[in-house]
């Protein structure tokens, strides 16, 4: 999951994403506030939620911490010099061995148990840096290991899940939102909010499916105009990515309140 701004009539939103393997939700709403992840993945989401440090993910059951922010983050730790920069040589020399360690571990298709047992020596030293940048005279060091290490089963989630160590998938979706507002400079109604969150799931969804998205869009119009069943973007929608999709469940109901927002 991410989520950047977006701008309603100069005022600011935020467009979140929650991508999976088979299908990508959009949504945008006014705040970056756990309020606004829960419309979108629901109350009672049981699944691992891949995303950065920030606070609103703290309420996800089930997370996995995002390792290319982390590295980032390091990386800008060390522009402070002196043991901040020692510090962010030695996280980020880990991050790249667990990079690759990964990538070896995919290339010889071996199954996850294998990985859990070939992270545990990176664990061990990962522990130690965070005892050390604990303790660290640089407050900005010492809070950012404190802060992981009050995360820390959320750092190798990925070592017994199926899922990433990194949101990467996230971000690239949200490029797309990016150069949209880049280009339109945000919206200027509440039904143009749905507009922008329904095209960008239609079309991410269906580049995932290798589905034209044009082609799908024509089909469900003439659907809609003659009354027959939506076509499927999905060819066999499981049971969770149905749940998933029913967290903006209430069509009506938006696009109503699109209206309402419209009118003030």
């Amino acid at each position: 999951m991410d989520e950047t701004g977006w701008k309603l009539r100069g005022h600011s939103h935020w467009l979140w994403t929650a991508v999976t393997r088979r299908a990508t939700l959009f949504h945008l709403g006014p705040s970056r506030g756990a309020r606004e992840l829960v419309r979108l993945l629901g109350r009672d989401y049981a699944g691992v939620v891949t995303s950065d440090r920030w606070s609103a993910y703290r309420i996800c059951l089930s997370r996995q911490l995002c390792w290319a922010h982390l590295q980032r983050n390091a990386e800008g730790l060390g522009l402070r010099g002196g043991c901040a920069e020692d510090f962010a040589r030695w996280a980020v020399a880990e991050s790249d061995r667990l990079f690759a360690l990964v990538r070896a571990w995919k290339s010889e298709e071996a199954p996850r148990r294998e990985l859990a047992r070939r992270l545990v020596p990176l664990k061990a030293r990962f522990a130690r840096l965070l005892r050390r940048g604990a303790a660290s005279q640089d407050r900005r060091v010492a809070a950012f290991s404190r802060n992981l290490q009050g995360l820390w089963p959320s750092l190798w989630t990925f070592g017994t899940c199926e899922v990433e160590p990194t949101n990467n998938a996230a971000e690239r979706a949200l490029r797309r939102g990016v150069l949209w507002r880049k280009g339109c400079f945000g919206s200027q109604s509440g039904t143009g909010l749905r507009l922008v969150e329904r095209i960008l799931t239609l079309t991410e969804t269906a580049r995932q499916n290798g589905v034209c998205a044009l082609d799908y869009l024509t089909r469900a119009i003439a659907a809609s105009r003659s009354g027959t069943p939506a076509p499927l973007l999905l060819p066999t929608p499981p049971e969770r990515l149905l749940d998933l999709f029913s967290a903006q469940a209430g069509l009506k109901g938006e696009v109503e309140a699109g209206q309402r927002l419209d009118r003030r």
